[in-house]
């Protein structure tokens, strides 16, 4: 009868140690496997990869440094703008370009602020798990200052962020029934227009 228990209490062993070595979550791998490559052109840190969600890596989970509370990326107009210098086989229509300096505000449930942080040259912004460790939902507002240096606007975002800390997940593209569009900080582009970051200024740009 000892010797059983024993057998049984060595099986219950292999078994719990097989399922924790197993642990996964397959939902988030296919998630991350479905991200395109890298740009070989941008070298990997804060200008890489904008307008993907970046959460998804940046996690305890994902096991990129540094973890991330909530990150995102924000464009200049709502929607495809007009390509001014198309290339032959190019579209017509691109992608509006990312705005820099734009600064986002939120707080948490409990009402505390977030660190101040601003979007770099490719509309990328972040906060680490150490500035800012958030209860859900998060209410978030984005303020900036047009090309033709009026005052400031501010934009809220209509609803709060519920639990899903890569803001690129639900504004990721143009709007349609799988996404609520781009982060954007005005409807249309203004005159003067937002420049697009260039290879000069930017180490994010390819």
């Amino acid at each position: 009868m000892k010797a059983m228990v024993q057998r049984w209490f060595s099986l219950g062993l292999l078994l719990s140690g097989g399922a924790l070595v197993a642990c996964g979550n397959p939902a988030v791998d296919v998630r991350i496997a479905e991200l395109p490559e890298e740009d070989p052109n941008v070298p990997v840190g804060e200008f890489h990869r904008p307008g993907q969600p970046c959460v998804l890596c940046h996690s305890s989970y994902g096991g990129d440094a540094p973890v991330m509370s909530i990150a995102g990326t924000i464009y200049a107009v709502k929607g495809l703008v007009p390509n001014p210098e198309p290339a032959e086989g190019e579209p017509t229509r691109i992608a509006p370009p990312p705005v820099g300096d734009v600064s986002v505000l939120m707080y948490d449930a409990f009402g505390r602020r977030s660190p101040p942080v601003a979007t770099n040259c490719v509309g990328n912004f972040y906060l680490t798990k150490e500035q800012w460790d958030p209860v859900f939902p998060v209410y978030a507002e984005i303020e900036f200052t047009p090309p033709e240096g009026t005052q400031s606007l501010r934009a809220a975002m209509a609803t709060w962020i519920q639990r899903e800390g890569s803001c690129n997940t639900c504004h990721n593209g143009d709007a349609n029934q799988g996404s609520v569009g781009r982060i954007y900080c005005m409807e249309k582009m203004p005159d003067p227009p937002f420049d697009p970051p260039t290879k000069a200024n930017c180490n994010g740009v390819p």
